[in-house]
């Protein structure tokens, strides 16, 4: 949100990050990399315009958190959704989301998620559209390789045979959620490995926070360990 330039910058280039977002379908995809910041930054998302937005914990350009973070990124949510979640003409996508996936979840089915919109797109905070990597398990098709070699056909195979392989930490977890296949095996060349401590923390947290605010339905409550 102009963390490199000025407020008045990012005024200037409005128009033209609206334009790209239509192209996404009408969505800002804000990632939460400093939890102090997280509150003014979805103020000048409102305030610039913008109709929805979709907060995304779970990438923050590869860092993750401190787990004495999180209970702060806990407050700060809260505040979010308080002042700027379902006002006119302004929704926080991520809520909606995840309170959507807390009912599938509860039918006993395992989510790979990490926050990206349906379509397996996002828009990054310089205004481009990215492909996300969840997009294969969202049922876009894609293929493996390099500009040197071509694409490597028995790797994508391999690949696709693997993507629902769940690591053994999240056997038996009450959330049923657990970091995307893809994103691991890319990344790191684990496929499905055990997720760490600060992503399954986070997780609860958030189930936590967007369950106090569920329209009708309650739920059982996600316990933390704070």
């Amino acid at each position: 949100t102009g963390r490199n330039g000025t407020y008045n910058e990012l005024m200037e280039r409005l128009p033209r990050w609206k334009e790209l977002i239509d192209l996404n379908g009408g969505q800002i995809l804000k990632t939460v990399a400093i939890p102090e910041l997280l509150y003014e930054d979805v103020k000048m998302i409102y305030y610039g315009g913008f109709k929805r937005c979709f907060l995304n914990f779970f990438r923050p350009y590869g860092a993750s958190y401190e787990l004495d973070q999180i209970k702060q990124l806990e407050t700060e949510y809260h505040r979010v959704i308080k002042d700027f979640h379902m006002k006119p003409n302004f929704t926080l996508t991520d809520v909606n989301r995840y309170q959507e996936h807390w009912r599938e979840q509860q039918g006993n089915l395992y989510v790979p998620h990490c926050g990206i919109n349906a379509m397996g797109k996002a828009i990054g905070p310089d205004g481009m559209i990215y492909p996300c990597d969840d997009a294969v398990l969202l049922g876009e098709e894609y293929v493996m390789g390099s500009v040197w070699d071509g694409v490597d056909k028995a790797k994508e195979k391999l690949l696709r045979k693997k993507l629902n392989k769940l690591p053994d930490k999240c056997d038996g977890c009450e959330l049923k959620c657990y970091p995307c296949p893809v994103c691991s095996v890319l990344n790191t060349d684990e496929l499905a490995s055990d997720p760490r401590d600060w992503f399954c923390e986070l997780r609860k947290m958030q189930f936590r926070v967007v369950n106090q605010y569920l329209p009708k339905v309650p739920f059982k409550v996600v316990s933390g360990s704070f």
